[in-house]
Formats: C-alpha cells, sequence, structure tokens
C-alpha cells in the first residue's frame, strides 16, 4: 500500500501510469492522519488522589510547609520553671543566729538553662520560713531582685538558734504575681548555731591618780547586730571575768567579777595602781572571750595634778586678758575633754580676787595674736 509520502514523489517526477488516467497536472491526494494521543483525564482536587498514601491536598500543604521551614528561623520560647542555688551545703550548715549571710540564686528554663532577665523586669525571689525555732532576722531582707544576668544575691538571717529549718522560696514577676510555671523550692533541715558574742570595756581608765580607785566595766558585745549585747536575747550564764595589769606593777581590788545576766556586764569598782608610769593597760579575760585595753597613765601626787602621753610646747603673747583663756587651752590638750581649770593664788592658796582684768582700764596698742583653740577662740 502505497503512503500518502511515496505517491507525492511519484506525481513529482512523473512516474505514474498514463494508460491509467493519472495526469501529473491534477493530483488529488488523501491523507489519513494518526490518532492523537488520549488526554489525561483532570485532576479532580475534591477527590482523594492516591499519591504514595497521601492526597493530593495533603502533598502539597507539607511541600509548602518544607520550603517555609528552609526560610525560616526557628524561636524557641525559654519558660522558668526551677530555682536553682549552688549553695545549699552553706545555708544548711552555716548559719549562725542573726549573722547575715548573703546567697546567691538563679532560674533554669525547661531546657536546663539560666534564665536572663530585660532592664525592665523586676521579678523578684522570697524567702520565709515554713517551719523551725524560729523567723527571718529582723537585720536581714528575705528577698531579693533577679539581675540581668539571671542572678539573685539574698542576703537572711535567722534569729533564733537551734536545728530544723525549712525554708521555702518562691518566684515573684513584674506584677508582683506568683510565677505558678516554677514551684516553690523548699531546704529542709537546716541548722542555725548560737549567736557570736564577744567582750568590750565600756568603762576604762585614762589617766588615774596613784593609789586611788578606779573603776572598769567588761560587757558582753553582739557580733552579730555589732552592738552591746541586749540581755533580752537570752545571755549566757556563769561567764567569771578576771583582769591583769600590763606594766611594771599589780592591779589591786577585786579583779574577779561574774557578767551579770541581767545587764551583761562585769563591773569593777575598786580598783587602784601604786607606781606611777604611762604605759599601762589591762587585759579582761571572761571564759573564752579576751581583750586588751589601751593605754593609760597613773601620775603621782599631786592630787590636782594630770599627766599625758604626750609632749607638748607652748608659747603666749599678748595681753593678760587672755591668760584664763590660754590657761585652759594648755589644759585641754592635757587632759581630752577637759576644758575648764581652778586657778588659785599661790601666795593665799585661794582663788584670786579677780580671774579677769577689766579692759577698760587699759588702752591695748595693738590686738593680741590669736591662735584658734589654743589663744583665742574665733
Amino acid at each position: 500500500m502505497n503512503t500518502a509520502s511515496d505517491l507525492q514523489d511519484r506525481i513529482r517526477e512523473d512516474k505514474l501510469p498514463k494508460d491509467q488516467g493519472f495526469s501529473a497536472d491534477e493530483v488529488i491526494v488523501t491523507v489519513q492522519p494518526s490518532p492523537p494521543a488520549e488526554e489525561p483525564e483532570p485532576i479532580d482536587e475534591t477527590e482523594e488522589q492516591v499519591t504514595s498514601g497521601k492526597t493530593f491536598s495533603q502533598q502539597s500543604q507539607e511541600n509548602d510547609a518544607a520550603e517555609l521551614a528552609l526560610t525560616t528561623t526557628e524561636q524557641v520560647v525559654a519558660v522558668p520553671t526551677q530555682i536553682i542555688t549552688n549553695e545549699l551545703y552553706q545555708i544548711r550548715n552555716t548559719l549562725l543566729e542573726m549573722v547575715v549571710r548573703t546567697f546567691q540564686f538563679f532560674l533554669n528554663d525547661q531546657n536546663g538553662d539560666l534564665v536572663t532577665f530585660l532592664e525592665s523586669d523586676a521579678w523578684t525571689l522570697e524567702a520565709e520560713v515554713a517551719s523551725g525555732p524560729g523567723g527571718i532576722g529582723s537585720n536581714s531582707n528575705a528577698s531579693c531582685i533577679f539581675m540581668i544576668d539571671g542572678f539573685c544575691d539574698m542576703s537572711l538571717s535567722l534569729d533564733a538558734f537551734g536545728d530544723g529549718y525549712n525554708l521555702s522560696f518562691t518566684v515573684r514577676n513584674t506584677n508582683g504575681t506568683v510565677v505558678d510555671t516554677i514551684p516553690a523550692y523548699d531546704i529542709d533541715a537546716i541548722n542555725v548555731g548560737p549567736r557570736p558574742l564577744d567582750i568590750i570595756f565600756t568603762d576604762y581608765p585614762k589617766v588615774e591618780p596613784k593609789g586611788v580607785s578606779f573603776a572598769l566595766t567588761v560587757s558582753l558585745w553582739d557580733e552579730a547586730l555589732g552592738t552591746v549585747a541586749d540581755p533580752t536575747i537570752g545571755l549566757p550564764d556563769n561567764i567569771t571575768c578576771s583582769l591583769s595589769l600590763n606594766g611594771a606593777s599589780s592591779l589591786d581590788g577585786t579583779t574577779i567579777e561574774d557578767i551579770d545576766g541581767m545587764t551583761g556586764s562585769a563591773e569593777f569598782v575598786d580598783l587602784s595602781i601604786l607606781d606611777p608610769a604611762t604605759n599601762y593597760s589591762i587585759t579582761a579575760t571572761c571564759g573564752d572571750y579576751e581583750i586588751t585595753g589601751p593605754e593609760f597613765a597613773v601620775h603621782d601626787w599631786p592630787e590636782m595634778a594630770t599627766v599625758r602621753k604626750q609632749t607638748i610646747g607652748l608659747k603666749y603673747t599678748g595681753s593678760l586678758y587672755y591668760a584664763v583663756e590660754t590657761i585652759n587651752a594648755l589644759n585641754g590638750v592635757i587632759v581630752e575633754g577637759q576644758d575648764s581649770i581652778t586657778v588659785t593664788d599661790i601666795e593665799t592658796g585661794l582663788p584670786p580676787q579677780h580671774k579677769y582684768i577689766d579692759l577698760s582700764k587699759y588702752d591695748p596698742l595693738e590686738d593680741p595674736t590669736c591662735y584658734d583653740g589654743i589663744t583665742c577662740n574665733l
């Protein structure tokens, strides 16, 4: 069977049989084309199209999500979930009654990472005594604010000696609301040692005449509060104090006394030293406590004489009007805290008739030289 292509070639070459009525000038060619390929049926997205077990719509959504994930950065929100401290041993074993200690706390998030804060945040950590012999000390602050670096330093004390304290810590946000994602942090088995005490001299000699009685007082000192111990806190009983003199003489009188639990002090009232010197000091020993006072002087007669371990020089030039002021200034240098002196007429042994000179009777040529606090007071 001749194809359309063969027929066309033979027409061009004029090779068709003439006797069969073919003419090269008139050719009728009928070409039957091949049938077209079948078109695919349109996709109906309303019905399930099985592609790896998923609908076309599901596959498209997953592809879109995968492309979106490639162009976005994952954001993780930190949720505070835990209160942490690295000083648990110190809290349980090193506290003393009313002694302020500072402990550091911080927060971890759900991934165990440190939580930090913005400057505008004001989250606080609060502590309370859930159980125990006492409560929070009045000299401490049972709350602290978390800094931007995430740490919170709490200065804490407990007001009673004893064992078995249980402290509970909670976190509040900027609005003062307890943060419900962070459970309370409890620390139990906390032991608090006795309040630390020491001794001081609350009455001590400065300058004393030889052989004349003087007083001395030793008092308990509250190390936690930095003050003389208040007897209401419950001071220890049966503390005996003994005194010893440091120097080339002996301390006469009663040198052993007990500290009175009602006052917190031991008073010595009949002490005396016979030998003059300028470098005496007294040491007090009260149980486990000991203190040595500063140096003081014991002077010889006459009784009104005063001695101080200091060399001074004084020159006065000026009107007699300022004589008494000059003597008082000198006396203030010799004996601390004394700003007056008694003047005696050496001829009569009595006070002079006139301590002051009436300047109205004199016409001074010029004003005397004034040394403020020494020859005059400006």
